[in-house]
């Protein structure tokens, strides 16, 4: 339960900011969905629990995983995104 009230935070955190960059792209609103849902699968991963707030003590090692695992997931999202702009669009 804890779990996904983190989980859940987080998505709607990232929707709200990058919805307001993205605002322009069509089916902005599923992608960001599936990128939010990405996004907190591999947080769930990382933080076995959370408390309320989300925050949880964990190693450096953790931390440095953890963040080199989310940048992969954004550099996918934001190659996807602009592959499709060009292919698309054109």
């Amino acid at each position: 339960m804890q779990k996904k009230l983190c989980s859940k935070r987080l998505s709607f955190e990232l929707i709200n900011v990058t919805s307001s960059t993205q605002a322009n792209s069509y089916d902005c609103g599923v992608y960001l969905l599936i990128f939010a849902e990405k996004i907190s699968s591999k947080f769930n991963e990382h933080m076995d629990l959370c408390d309320i707030s989300g925050i949880k003590t964990i190693t450096t090692e953790d931390a440095d995983q953890y963040r080199k695992d989310i940048l992969k997931i954004i550099e996918s999202f934001v190659f996807y995104e602009i592959s499709k702009n060009i292919f698309v669009k054109r």
